[in-house]
């Protein structure tokens, strides 16, 4: 069976210490039908130069004088792409060499998934494993409080862009990634492939070091369309309060235990079953209620009086198993 194309899209800006190695980890892929596509994006420094060290008649180098910035430099590396599937890959981070072949031959056994990323290693100032959920379901309730796709190691579906005039929107500069996977939940499946296909180099010079607080803004925006897209409209309040439950953060105060319950029955006052189901949603809320009662702080007498009451203890029924781990929830 011959080998579809793959766009390997890679931004540059001022990477000259990494990005040779960057570049020679896909160039040594073990999938060779890859076009590699370098988007050099107003550069100062010699990352040409050390791109050019790499003998491979795959690179095609697009260069931009002026700095047009990450996002529009993204852009245009789809739009120049030809391509089966878009590679994402970063300047700063090594893909292993099975990374692309691997990703490749589940999206075309599985036609119906549009989106593959994968588990990830970092290094550098930080060293950890990261393994993000694998099952499109659990990766989707993930995306209502965090980012739970790894960028740089993302295939994607060409066709699903094109057929729905997808591109990185402009408006969520350093959350682009976010934004994008958002517009994609009605629209395709997700899989995180379970091995480490991408090291992921962290320093300090990491957009989501320096951009920190820009990310945390602009991603309760992205958190209120992405409850949008479920039926539900939620305030900046509100989202917070999610999330400080959805991250099982145990500081919670009781006013906001309270808020919980409320916020959740909006969330299923309309849900939209494309994206998440019901059943889905229940289970994931279902455990997250389990874990605040045996770990919060607050008094689990007050905890247990609140649950009781709660959309989740009254339908936990279709949440759990069965009718006795009902029983277990509730902490003597």
């Amino acid at each position: 069976m011959s080998q579809a194309l793959i766009s390997v899209v890679l931004p540059v800006y001022n990477s000259e210490q990494f990005i040779y190695d960057a570049v020679l980890s896909i160039s040594n892929q073990t999938y060779k039908n890859i076009e590699i596509l370098i988007i050099v994006n107003g550069t100062t420094d010699n990352s040409i130069t050390e791109i050019n060290k790499i003998k491979d008649d795959r690179i095609r180098i697009i260069e931009i004088k002026e700095s047009i910035g990450l996002i529009k430099a993204l852009n245009i590396g789809i739009k120049e792409s030809s391509g089966k599937y878009i590679a994402r890959m970063d300047a700063d981070d090594i893909s292993a060499p099975e990374r692309i072949e691997k990703q490749a031959y589940f999206l075309e056994k599985n036609k119906d998934y549009g989106l593959c990323s994968s588990w990830f290693k970092t290094f550098g100032t930080r060293n950890s494993i990261v393994k993000y959920e694998t099952e499109d379901h659990k990766i989707k309730l993930k995306l209502l409080h965090e980012c739970h796709v790894c960028h740089p190691s993302v295939l994607i579906r060409k066709s699903i862009l094109d057929a729905h005039n997808l591109e990185y929107p402009v408006g969520f500069p350093h959350s682009e990634d976010y934004a994008l996977w958002i517009e994609l939940t009605d629209k395709t499946k997700f899989y995180t492939y379970p091995e480490i296909l991408l090291n992921y180099r962290d320093h300090d010079s990491n957009i989501s070091k320096i951009e920190n607080k820009t990310q945390q803004n602009l991603s309760i925006n992205l958190k209120k369309q992405y409850f949008e897209k479920l039926g539900c409209k939620l305030s900046t309040e509100e989202i917070n309060i999610y999330c400080k439950f959805a991250y099982s953060d145990f500081s919670i105060s009781e006013s906001e235990v309270k808020a919980i319950d409320i916020i959740i029955n909006k969330i299923f006052s309309n849900l939209n079953p494309n994206i998440i189901s019901v059943n889905q949603l229940e289970k994931y809320l279902a455990q997250k209620w389990n874990i605040l009662i045996k770990n919060s702080i607050l008094d689990k007498k007050v905890l247990n009086k609140i649950f009781s009451k709660s959309y989740v203890f009254k339908n936990i029924n279709s949440s759990l198993d069965n009718a006795k781990t009902k029983l277990k929830l509730i902490i003597k």
